[in-house]
């Protein structure tokens, strides 16, 4: 009988901490204790279940009450709770072979292989998978993240968007927060929603800590500013920020907002950084200061890079 019980016991202590291991994820006491109590809880009414069918058996072929022993309801217990964690061992390691095939897609589209099954695997189970409520930090919001960059790098912007409307500011760190935004001003500006992408920068947090993602964020800052003509509020911005954290954005508010001073040549020089044909098409569409210049770039017909 002790030995049943040793059985019962360390079945029940040792099943959440595999669990856990298995998606791993961090042992903390919540955590532990809610896989604990849930595993008691599904013993428990497997026990009963499975003694009043072994009652009945018993009652049916005539055996007498007394034969039921406390062995025999040990070896009951026992047996439920074995196959409760077996049922809850399967379902963690189901979880576990979902979350690899999900990282694995994420890991093509950094590698570059954008192809649409990749996409529709990773936003197909990042919706299934979304809880109904979650704390920061959320270890839902960091799947979601972990796939919105390599998807912004794929250009797959309708998809960015879908994702990210599944998180809640609620359910983000700071850090998740800025990236969040930074994500989605990207995502709407490359599909030329210009108010959108105004909208989506008035969500970004007061403090951010990682120096990137406040450039990338004042950059858009300028680069709005300089397209409403504000040069002077672009200039300031862009004096203060880190350039190298986006190989445009800076060129594009600095051309805009030189334009917008009356700075021609100026605004030449910088638009010539961007002669790549998709960075030229950004400074022309949205309209701004430097618009005519770009056109006038890309079609060859300024006498300054004839």
């Amino acid at each position: 009988m002790t030995q049943i019980a040793s059985v019962i016991v360390a079945l029940v202590l040792v099943t959440p901490l595999v669990y856990l291991r298995l998606l791993r994820r961090d042992v903390d006491r919540r955590s532990y204790a809610r896989l604990f109590l849930l595993l008691v809880l599904a013993a428990a009414i497997a026990s009963g279940v499975l003694m009043a069918i072994v009652q009945v058996v018993v009652s049916t072929f005539g055996s007498s009450r007394d034969s039921w022993s406390a062995q025999t309801t040990l070896v009951v217990v026992a047996s439920a709770t074995a196959v409760c964690a077996f049922a809850m061992l399967v379902r963690a390691t189901r979880a576990r072979l979902q979350i690899d095939a999900f990282a694995r897609d994420v890991l093509a589209l950094r590698a570059g292989r954008s192809d649409d099954a990749h996409v529709e695997r990773i936003a197909d189970w990042l919706i299934r998978q979304r809880p109904r409520t979650q704390k920061a930090p959320s270890l839902y919001a960091r799947n979601v993240l972990f796939a919105v960059a390599p998807l912004v790098a794929a250009r797959r912007f309708d998809t960015v968007e879908q994702l990210l409307g599944q998180l809640p500011f609620a359910w983000l760190t700071p850090v998740q927060h800025a990236a969040y935004v930074n994500a989605l001003v990207v995502a709407r500006f490359a599909q030329g929603d210009v108010a959108g992408a105004r909208s989506a920068l008035g969500y970004r947090p007061q403090d951010i800590e990682d120096p990137q993602q406040r450039s990338q964020l004042d950059l858009f800052e300028a680069l709005f500013a300089s397209l409403d003509g504000d040069h002077e509020r672009a200039l300031e911005i862009l004096a203060t920020v880190d350039a190298e954290v986006d190989p445009i954005l800076p060129h594009l508010a600095n051309a805009h907002a030189l334009a917008a001073r009356g700075d021609a040549e100026g605004a030449r020089a910088a638009l010539a950084i961007l002669k790549d044909e998709d960075a030229l098409s950004v400074a022309i569409e949205p309209p701004g200061p430097a618009s005519k210049l770009a056109e006038a770039l890309r079609s060859g017909k300024d006498p300054a890079y004839r």
